[in-house]
């Protein structure tokens, strides 16, 4: 083959992204250029190949084996090719492109922040920009290809187009302020029934968590728990909790790190589960330079909690 028959850039794009929309009329969409036009490149980069790439059907596109194999490397051609964009920008500036990152409550509240020191460090040109949301949120904006990473609870997320890979498991829990009438408590565990006595608070983002406590009730034949607040923000709720009336609900990662040291998990009666928190990404977007130093960081941050007392782990 003449190395001006290759594909060129755009078309290796205009196939990763068929593949990310799951059918050539969404992908034209994305893309902003015509399905005919779409469909036609798909076909010329086919007798390039030699093999059929996609099987199409009435719901969308498939990729064949063949399709598949390509795909791998498709996708670190242009991954090295942004890497190479980026380094050769960088040597003259400072990065403009930031790495987005969708991140859950607990990782936004608690790890990330820790993180940023060390990501500048191994790469102070390059910016981050950090979102707080659900998790129907983070698997629409990595479909949409508007974040880069999500770093969230890995339950929920089970779409065999994203990497998932687990760093730690942390355990869910009921938090109050530190002045709250349970928490003053002596010793012992806390019953739900003493629980379901005061008022939670919830942040709007978080309703997975609320939904699987409104489960763990149930299944305990407990006292029904009031939600009386939902909030968007992180901080409101965390203001509303140092009242020492409201109690919340979610990853225990909150409490082992609110700055003031205000904010602590109760001991209730009951096993409240944990569930792993790691990162999701497109398949070889590891590969990336900013992303590759984001994850290392956080692997790093988390260590170094973990070793120094901070996280309880187990």
């Amino acid at each position: 083959m003449r190395e001006y028959d290759l594909p060129n850039l755009t078309v290796l794009r205009q196939f990763v992204e068929i593949d990310r929309a799951q059918g050539i009329t969404r992908a034209a969409r994305n893309l902003g250029v015509s399905q005919s036009a779409l469909s036609k490149n798909m076909r010329r980069l086919e007798r390039t190949v030699g093999a059929d790439l996609f099987t199409r059907h009435t719901r969308g596109t498939e990729l064949t084996s063949a399709g598949e194999a390509f795909l791998r490397h498709a996708r670190r051609v242009l991954i090295e090719y942004r890497n190479a964009v980026e380094l050769a920008r960088n040597s003259t500036m400072a990065g403009t492109r930031a790495l987005r990152v969708g991140a859950g409550v607990g990782f936004g509240m608690t790890i990330i922040p820790r993180s940023i020191p060390l990501f500048q460090a191994r790469l102070p040109g390059h910016r981050l920009m950090i979102q707080t949301l659900g998790v129907e949120e983070v698997l629409r904006n990595l479909e949409l290809n508007r974040i880069d990473i999500a770093a969230h609870a890995l339950s929920r997320f089970t779409s065999s187009k994203f990497t998932r890979e687990p760093i730690y498991q942390t355990r869910r829990a009921i938090m109050c302020a530190r002045n709250h009438p349970l928490a003053q408590q002596d010793a012992g565990t806390i019953p739900l029934e003493a629980v379901a006595e005061f008022p939670l608070v919830a942040l709007g983002i978080d309703s997975v968590q609320k939904q699987e406590l409104e489960s763990i009730v149930l299944r305990s034949n407990a006292k029904p728990l009031t939600f009386a607040v939902e909030c968007d923000s992180t901080t409101a709720v965390l203001n509303i909790l140092q009242d020492a009336n409201h109690l919340m609900f979610g990853s225990a990662l909150i409490a082992e790190f609110e700055p003031a040291g205000n904010i602590v998990s109760l001991p209730v009666e009951i096993d409240l589960g944990r569930y792993e928190i790691g990162f999701i990404f497109d398949e070889g977007s590891d590969l990336i330079v900013e992303l590759r130093a984001f994850m290392a960081a956080v692997r790093k941050t988390m260590a170094l909690l973990v070793d120094g007392g901070w996280i309880k782990s187990g």
